[in-house]
């Protein structure tokens, strides 16, 4: 959802979501690529979520129940083993994912960085 700050007169996006992160409970997370693309269509794409989500799950400590990935998005079922942090873990796997994806897309198809880059501000 786009926010407009009134004091500032700046915008920015807040999901519209609640978050319950309680110990000892298995936890479901979704993640859906930018507009809807079907970024995880390739084998090469899909290898590079497993290899983020395998680094995270050593890195954080949770239990890796079921995972499941479409073309545009994936969804886990995670079982942390210590307390949780769900915005971290996420951010875990997406970013080293979305580096690796970028780098790629650098070398290899650069036209498509501009009709993905997301800009906001100075940002």
């Amino acid at each position: 959802m786009r926010i407009h700050h009134a004091q500032t007169g700046k915008t920015f996006y807040r999901k519209l979501r609640r978050r319950f992160d309680e110990p000892g409970h298995a936890r479901e997370l979704t993640f859906s690529c930018y507009r809807g693309f079907a970024f995880l269509n390739r084998d090469r794409t899909r290898v590079w979520f497993i290899e983020a989500l395998e680094t995270a799950r050593r890195n954080w400590a949770f239990d890796l129940w079921a995972y499941v990935i479409m073309p545009e998005h994936a969804h886990l079922l995670i079982y942390p083993r210590e307390s949780f942090q769900g915005g971290k873990i996420a951010g875990a796997i997406k970013g080293p994912m979305a580096r690796r994806a970028i780098g790629y897309l650098q070398e290899n198809a650069p036209r498509w960085l501009a009709r993905i880059t997301v800009r906001e501000g100075d940002l």
